[in-house]
């Protein structure tokens, strides 16, 4: 058996390997990848600060969904404000915004910062707009309904628990 066939048969099925490149699936695969790679144990202490987060998710990113992922990525202007997506994936098809509920940093102030990237990815580039909220203190108790308010189109979100 070949190293690329042993390569591909280790990857998640999400991913299509064609010798050494890998090509997407689509949202859904995505969004599996990220909602099954951020579960706990991926922490085994919550995340310090969203920084941190970022880097694990982006090494997630890099390592299974896209190897040319990148960060702080021009999104739009809106109101004399320029948005810097965390992530963009597939040559800028999809945007990814990561969030961190703690102590510190309140679910009101994840809705409003998510209410300011809705508005900043319907001027931008992006087809796709996914948001990977880490709640580390159990704030969101209402997952579903906390997802209806945001997912329309292509708004897309992930809710990890601690």
């Amino acid at each position: 058996m070949s190293s690329i066939t042993n390569a591909s048969a280790s990857l998640p099925a999400q991913i299509k390997v064609v010798g050494s490149q890998r090509y997407e699936k689509g949202i859904d695969d995505i969004i599996k990848i990220l909602h099954d790679e951020t579960r706990p144990p991926f922490y085994n202490e919550k995340p310090r600060d969203e920084r941190e987060l970022k880097a694990v998710v982006h090494a997630i990113c890099r390592c299974v969904i896209d190897p040319y992922v990148r960060r702080e990525r021009g999104g739009a202007r809106v109101a004399d404000k320029e948005y810097k997506f965390d992530f963009s994936i597939f040559s800028d098809r999809d945007a990814l915004e990561v969030k961190l509920i703690t102590e510190k940093h309140s679910r009101g102030e994840v809705v409003a910062e998510i209410t300011e990237d809705i508005n900043a990815f319907k001027n931008s580039q992006f087809e796709n707009l996914l948001f990977l909220i880490y709640d580390s203190i159990g704030d969101i108790s209402d997952e579903v309904a906390f997802k209806q308010e945001f997912e329309k189109g292509n708004i897309h979100v992930i809710i990890r628990k601690h």
